[in-house]
């Protein structure tokens, strides 16, 4: 059957429609057909990411139009293209290569660029806005900006980039790429990262192996910290073996704080865990200054590196593995005191995970450890000793192995009344549910023997024990000696030069002060300076005797004001005999 005239008339206004649209949008049939890669539209404050493949050697022409400031040596709109296996950048726009299209600092760039056979990803990136990014010139152009908005005059819908073939016929050469694919080759994979993420995967080697780790995180050189990093530990010894940090980094493109590690390490055959933890800006999620060359690999990869790498070298991790605490004092709420013993038989080495609060000079959220028999402090956390734990600075973080001999030792852990686990009245650490302490036994040898939990012996040769007091209290206790005896009185109060506040006395049967505790023949006692220990023997004679303790309304056993005494426990005074 013929068609009408009437149809014939429609069909070619249909033809005429698109061709007009094709001529509009400036793109010809045959460009179309010459496309590897076309991103436009890509918003303020955004980017983009298009793939593809290559069977053959091809060459390629590029057509890219962003924006920079020469002036600050920076580029706020721009594209570059990465080799995904490799993730090296290949080609990139940048000042020295782009052409000027107008006042406006748009820049322009129009070449060609060959690339052999492989996988390739191409990005465009748009910076946050930062009034420091443009330069004016002249009262107009201020007027211009202030009239039109900075953020628009940084904002084009036509920038983008094109990628073409330079012949048609190559096109059969092209092919799409996903970049989810997994590389069978990798060991452990935690990427696109978004605000304020703690996450771990583990691992078992049967052999030692050699691997290629690349991490990229945020961190700031002249603070020497890390903000978004990653770090693995051996599951057996709790030793942390690598980790990222502002002097093992390099740049990573984009903003200076973008920071990345891509290098090989050996690890020995055994068991390990990979973390990665960010803080609650500029990540995968929303950056909120350039992203680096490779946002997609925000966070950390582990590849194996050998030649003749097989996935039967790797086995899976099960949490069984890990090891059970000896002290695992976590979670802490506001104003909490919590302290737990245990027993060493033989020396050993111990991993120490502890969370903190430090601000103006002293910790106020902190744990430490003292020897339960001779009452001396033999760790505990300070500034020098630990590091930013995330969030907000005040944050830090003890994770270490400690040697420690054999004995009975107490660990406590002591919080103030605001900023703890679920309680925050800043950012919060990057591991939240650890804020306290943890204490882990790393040596290979240790057995369920070697690690008991303490159980605190009565000592025959106490004779009085008022410890651990709190606010308010006034307490006494009594005690015979049936001849002359040297006693050891061991104290530990409150006071200043004019004045004691929780002190303590000795009275004979008629009333009369044998001994007292004053600021005088006291000796600091760690902690805040007002801590005040008194540590030294008495000649007492035959007789009955009390022992009086009294404490103020402040700064007392698990209500401290100020930092508490290395010997928190003993708050109080107890009265011995000495051989």
């Amino acid at each position: 059957m013929q068609k009408s005239p009437k149809k014939h008339f429609s069909n070619l206004l249909g033809i005429i429609t698109f061709m007009e649209i094709l001529l509009v949008c400036g793109v010809g049939a045959s460009d179309a057909q010459k496309n590897v890669v076309d991103i436009r539209n890509i918003g303020h404050r955004n980017w983009k990411m298009e793939t593809f493949s290559i069977d053959k050697k091809l060459d390629l022409n590029i057509e890219a139009r962003g924006a920079g400031d020469r002036w600050h040596d920076y580029m706020y709109a721009y594209a570059w293209i990465l080799d995904a296996q490799s993730r090296d950048v290949v080609w990139e726009m940048n000042l020295d290569n782009t052409h000027e299209r107008s006042r406006r600092r748009e820049l322009e760039y129009e070449g060609s660029l060959t690339l052999p056979e492989g996988d390739y990803e191409v990005y465009f990136a748009i910076s946050p806005f930062n009034y420091k990014d443009i330069h004016i010139e002249g009262l107009g152009e201020l007027l211009d900006g202030l009239f039109r908005g900075f953020k628009e005059k940084r904002y084009s819908r036509d920038w983008g980039i094109t990628i073409e073939v330079q012949n048609e016929k190559d096109m059969k050469y092209v092919h799409e790429y996903d970049p989810k694919r997994r590389d069978e080759r990798v060991i452990v994979q935690m990427t696109r990262m978004d605000d304020d993420e703690i996450r771990k995967e583990g691992f078992r080697l049967k052999e030692p192996m050699t691997v290629r780790v690349y991490a990229i995180g945020e961190g700031s050189r002249s603070d020497r910290e890390m903000y978004d990093y990653g770090w693995i530990v051996d599951t057996k010894t709790r030793e942390r073996i690598w980790e990222m940090t502002p002097r093992n980094t390099d740049h990573s493109g984009g903003a200076d704080k973008n920071l990345q590690y891509d290098d090989e390490i050996t690890l020995s055959a055994g068991s390990y865990m990979v973390y990665y933890v960010t803080d609650g800006s500029h990540s995968y999620e929303r950056w909120n200054a350039q992203p680096p060359y490779d946002p997609t690999h925000w966070g950390i990869t582990l590849w194996g590196a050998r030649s003749d790498f097989s996935p039967q070298y790797i086995v899976p991790y099960e949490e069984s593995e890990e090891r059970t605490p000896v002290v695992e004092i976590i979670r802490m709420r506001d104003d909490e005191f919590e302290s737990h013993g245990f027993t060493l038989t033989r020396p050993g080495n111990l991993h120490i995970y502890a969370f903190g609060e430090y601000s103006s000079g002293r910790f106020f959220d902190y744990g430490g450890i003292i020897d339960a028999q001779t009452r001396v402090k033999v760790w505990d956390m300070t500034r020098w000793n630990t590091r930013h734990a995330g969030g907000a600075e005040k944050n830090r973080l003890f994770d270490d192995i400690v040697h420690f001999e054999a004995g009975d030792y107490i660990v406590y852990y002591i919080t103030d009344g605001s900023h703890a686990y679920r309680s925050w009245n800043a950012g919060p650490p990057y591991d939240p549910e650890s804020w306290g302490i943890t204490i882990w036994a790393t040596d290979d040898g240790f057995t369920q023997d070697d690690v008991l939990e303490y159980r605190e012996r009565e000592d025959p040769d106490i004779l009085v024990n008022l410890t651990s007091l709190g606010n308010r209290e006034r307490r006494r206790d009594r005690f015979y000696l049936d001849k002359t005896t040297k006693i050891r009185v061991h104290a530990i109060g409150e006071g200043d030069r004019d004045e004691m506040y929780d002190y303590g006395w000795i009275e004979d049967d008629r009333g009369r002060i044998v001994w007292e505790m004053t600021y005088r023949n006291t000796e600091h006692a760690g902690g805040a300076r007002k801590n005040r220990l008194f540590n030294d023997t008495i000649i007492l004679e035959t007789g009955d005797y009390e022992v009086h303790f009294v404490t103020d309304g402040s700064h007392s056993f698990e209500k401290w004001n100020s930092n508490p005494p290395d010997d928190p426990f003993h708050w109080g005074i107890i009265v011995m005999k000495e051989d």
